[in-house]
């Protein structure tokens, strides 16, 4: 809070904005991952579905004894 307000009174506007694109960035690659993952999941839906491969199970779930 106080690095950011100093910034600010010092006139660092690009630096602020500098430093949260670089701390946003390792985020960005996550988001990107997380996009990647989804894509490849519905496809492997979509090629079981066309299988006749059941993506769930219909019966109920028992405990194991």
């Amino acid at each position: 809070g106080a690095v950011v307000a100093g910034l600010l009174m010092a006139g660092g506007h690009t630096a602020i904005q500098t430093a949260m694109v670089i701390g946003a960035f390792p985020f960005s690659i996550v988001m990107l991952l997380q996009c990647v993952a989804i894509v490849k999941a519905v496809y492997n839906d979509s090629r079981r579905a066309n299988q006749g491969v059941a993506a769930t199970t219909d019966e109920i779930a028992t405990p194991a004894e």
